[in-house]
Parts: C-alpha cells; sequence; structure tokens
C-alpha cells in the first residue's frame, strides 16, 4: 500500500507547484508566484503537516481557503496576509476554531495558500479538495454537488497602498434557499461582484464551506496532494536530463492512468480576449501547431476549458472537466506562463469520477455555451480519442 502523504518540508515544494500546475489545466496560480507563497510558508515552519481525510477525527472541522480572481492581478496586489485573514475571519463567524484547511481546487497557487494558513496558525492541511484540478466557478466542483453550503463566507482583500482594505462577511439566507447548489450559484456571483469592484484589487482571498468531518468524504476528492506531489517528482526529476516529458508518459503507463497527447507543438498564438474580466477572469486563447502541422486551439477561462483541432469546434480534442494541461522538458505550465513560441506537449488526462457526475459536467457546459465555444454535450476524452 502507498504511503500517506503526512508532511512537507521545503524540497517537496517543488514537487507540489510543478505536480499541481500540471493539473491545474492552465489554472490554479502561477508557478512564479507559488514560489513567492512558498518562501512566506517556511518563514513560519520547518514543515506543513498534511492529513489524510480518513484520519480526521470525529467532531473535528474546517474551511477552504483560496485566492479567487484574475491570475493576472495577483502579482500587483498579492500580500499573503490576506488568507489567513479570510481564514480567521470565517472562524470569528463561526464561532470556533477550526481543526484543519484544505483547498478548493488543485493548481500552484491554489494547493499552497492552505499550506501558507496552516504554517501561519499551526494547524493541517487536508489531503484533498473539490475539484482534482483548478476549476472556473464554486459550482463546478464537488462541494456543490454534494450540498454542502458554502454560506458563511469571509472575503477580504490584499492591503496595498493603491487599494482600501476589504473585509467582507457574505451570509445567504438558508431558509429561502435551502439548496446547497443554488448557494453556490450565488456565491459565486456575490463574490465575483465584490472582486470586480473599482478598488477591491480584481483578486481576493476566500474563506468558505465549512466543512465537519462527518461531510469531508462525500464532499472531496481525496490524495489529489499526494498525486500532485507524485507527478511533481517525476517532472522535476526528468527535467534535470531533458526527459520531463518521456518520463511522465512512462510514469501513466506504469500506474494504469489513461492519458491522450498532442505532442512536440509550438506556440503560435497567445490571445488574451479580456484580462481581469467580469470578476476576476483571465479569458483567451491559445494555439499549437504540431510538426504535421495539425493546430490544437485551447479556449481557457483562467482554466483550459475546451480544445479543438484545426480550427474546428465540432472536431473536439479535449473538454472540461476533463484535464486540458501544459509540458515542456523543463516542467509543467499554467496559463501564466504560456507564450509564444515555446515547444509544449499537451496532455489530456480523463477527470476524477466524481467530476463526470452530470450535475458538475452540466455546469461546464453551461459555460462553453456562455462562452460561444461549444453548444453541446459532454464528451469525455476517451469516447473523443476513440472516435479517432
Amino acid at each position: 500500500m502507498e504511503k500517506k502523504l503526512t508532511c512537507l518540508v521545503k524540497k517537496d515544494m517543488e514537487y507540489i507547484i510543478q505536480g499541481a500546475a500540471f493539473l491545474g489545466s492552465g489554472g490554479g496560480g502561477g508557478i512564479e508566484d507559488a514560489h513567492i507563497i512558498e518562501e512566506n510558508i517556511f518563514t513560519n515552519t520547518s514543515y506543513v503537516e498534511i492529513k489524510n481525510v480518513s484520519d480526521v477525527k470525529s467532531g473535528e472541522s474546517g474551511a477552504v481557503v483560496a485566492l479567487m480572481g484574475a491570475p493576472s492581478a495577483l502579482k500587483e496586489s498579492a500580500d499573503f496576509t490576506s488568507p489567513k485573514r479570510a481564514f480567521e475571519l470565517l472562524q470569528q463567524i463561526k464561532g470556533n476554531n477550526f481543526s484543519y484547511c484544505l483547498p478548493i481546487e488543485v493548481g500552484a497557487v491554489n494547493s499552497l495558500v492552505p499550506m501558507l494558513v496552516a504554517s501561519q496558525l499551526g494547524i493541517p492541511v487536508i489531503d484533498a479538495d473539490g475539484a482534482g484540478r483548478a476549476v472556473p466557478q464554486l459550482e463546478t466542483t464537488t462541494l456543490a454537488m454534494a450540498n454542502i453550503s458554502p454560506s458563511p463566507a469571509a472575503l477580504v482583500n490584499s492591503i496595498t497602498e493603491k487599494f482600501p482594505s476589504y473585509a467582507v462577511s457574505i451570509s445567504l439566507d438558508k431558509v429561502k434557499l435551502p439548496d446547497g447548489k443554488a448557494q453556490a450559484d450565488l456565491m459565486e456571483e456575490a463574490a465575483r461582484n465584490m472582486i470586480d469592484l473599482k478598488d477591491f484589487g480584481q483578486v481576493g482571498a476566500l474563506s468558505m464551506y465549512y466543512i465537519p468531518q462527518s461531510k469531508l468524504e462525500e464532499g472531496v476528492i481525496p490524495d489529489t496532494l499526494k498525486y500532485a506531489h507524485n507527478i511533481g517528482k517525476v517532472i522535476v526529476d526528468g527535467s534535470q536530463t531533458g526527459k520531463s516529458i518521456e518520463n511522465l508518459k512512462s510514469w501513466f503507463k506504469n500506474n494504469k492512468i489513461k492519458y491522450f497527447t498532442f505532442d512536440e507543438s509550438e506556440v503560435i498564438e497567445v490571445k488574451a480576449a479580456s484580462s481581469g474580466q467580469g470578476g476576476g477572469f483571465n479569458i483567451g486563447i491559445v494555439k499549437v501547431k504540431n510538426k504535421s502541422g495539425d493546430v490544437v486551439t485551447i479556449n481557457y477561462e483562467n482554466e483550459n476549458l475546451f480544445a479543438y483541432l484545426n480550427e474546428n469546434t465540432k472536431n473536439p480534442w479535449a473538454m472540461a472537466p476533463d484535464l486540458i494541461c501544459y509540458m515542456t522538458d523543463k516542467g509543467a505550465l499554467s496559463n501564466m506562463e504560456i507564450k509564444k513560441g515555446q515547444t509544449v506537449t499537451i496532455f489530456g488526462l480523463p477527470c476524477n469520477s466524481k467530476m463526470r457526475r452530470k450535475f458538475i459536467t452540466d455546469r461546464f457546459m453551461q459555460i462553453l455555451k456562455s462562452l460561444k465555444i461549444y453548444d453541446g454535450s459532454y464528451i469525455p476524452i476517451e469516447i473523443i480519442h476513440r472516435r479517432g
């Protein structure tokens, strides 16, 4: 049996950052920002305690903590105290001290944000999250699908000279709106509207989804930090000999994990349709061309959501919630690092089975339709590539 992930020291962080950047499917924050968070973590502690879902005791409780907004805005307005302030505000609202914190998603930044809070407060991080990848909206998480209420939530911005300080409690009427799925819709809208205020800064720290031990197993995808750590170690070790891509393919094969690739492709276009639009979204496209002249176009809304072949959206290569990931022989990339002229291999991976439940796939299809990218049903990546 594979060992549980129980603690992370500084040497582990590059594995987590690289693995989470890969699994983040273009989103979840940039690698450079993740390294800044890493440095802040280890000014407070020499290690971060990681706790398995099965080891959480009855009566213990915690909450999600994350950064929300446009990844490009983080460089301008992050102070790295905001996640702790949001988490402590939610503790104050709930009237008790939490036993643990956990990520909302997998990504270079948002996998590390709970570790930053944990290092500051001396609590563990749960090895789990609500998506197994980075996601554009709260409604596309397993927490929403499990009908766990996101209310109350605490949202704060960074303390900078450029923007005034905000610390906001968002509470929904659970009597009039008892359904956690519908609450996720409304909470997303409320938080994005706050982030979109001119003087908020386009990015904020959000603590929400108070989750007791009794709801953890149903509400999250377990072992995602361990998965990121394992993938990241393959990437980092392979980068020393320029074999990250080759070694990653071998690792997936050896572990019987399905994957699909668009190999050795030049990035021929990176086009931002908007930056920081509508509550903190970076929206745009990335185009890559392989040696045969075929082109894959990737549409992103912070995260990679849809990829299609040769300018034909009716010829999909992959679609969210399945993962669309960037790799080079030097390491993984997010949409913050992707640049014209780079040589990349696109990996497509099936998402976790929880993410394929109809509630979540329908939400992703609604997003694609609203962005005028794709108006159809979800097709799993294995089915797409079986068709040839």
